[in-house]
């Protein structure tokens, strides 16, 4: 009977050091394996982040009772969207941690579509509560506010407050705004553009 292939090496890690038998990555110290504790870390973080998220939003619906429904929607995406991103990155943890490297690409497409999926439940509860507001009479509260962004050409301001969560977002109505909006994008586009040439120099 014919020994099994053996498995293809796994891709390199930047940084990370060079892969082992199994495709498990090691640290540089203590034998750890790198790209999952890194891995599920970063889902212990995007957690706390999102429920730090909640709690101001959810304290923000407290201090104006009419915009309550805005801001139990704003609970609600925070935690889908939490929920989302950290299947993912555990998931992408225990393929690694496993060895199973060709299963990642499988991961990430089924963790982005939980994470389409939660955004898209998150801005139909976000338009839901804007209803729910301006049929009870408070439509001036939410003057230009959408699910999502924010547009008042009568507004003369280009930063304005959120009103389901903490911050500010940008007024839409100007064309500043799109040119703040896109310096905001040029910078990690460009961080990842030039970690990928590196990569590939070296």
């Amino acid at each position: 009977m014919a020994a099994p292939a053996p498995r293809p090496p796994p891709p390199p890690w930047i940084g990370l050091g060079p892969p082992v038998a199994g495709g498990v990555l090691l640290a540089a110290r203590g034998g750890g394996v790198m790209p999952a504790w890194l891995m599920l870390g970063g889902a212990g973080v995007v957690v706390a982040v999102c429920e730090l998220v909640a709690s101001l939003t959810r304290a923000k619906g407290e201090r104006d009772p009419a915009l309550k429904p805005l801001s139990d929607a704003g609970v609600g995406l925070a935690r889908l969207v939490s929920v989302a991103v950290a299947s993912l990155e555990s998931m992408i943890a225990v393929a690694v941690g496993l060895g199973e490297i060709q299963a990642v690409p499988l991961m990430v497409a089924a963790g982005l579509l939980m994470l389409l999926t939660a955004v898209v439940l998150g801005v139909q509860r976000l338009s839901a509560a804007l209803r729910t507001i301006r049929a009870s009479g408070h439509a001036e509260k939410v003057k230009g506010y959408g699910p999502m962004i924010y547009r008042n050409k009568d507004d003369p301001r280009i930063w304005v407050p959120k009103l389901g969560g903490p911050g500010a977002t940008l007024n839409f109505a100007h064309p500043v705004s799109w040119l703040i909006l896109a310096a905001f994008l040029v910078v990690p586009v460009g961080a990842v553009v030039l970690v990928g040439l590196y990569a590939r120099l070296r």
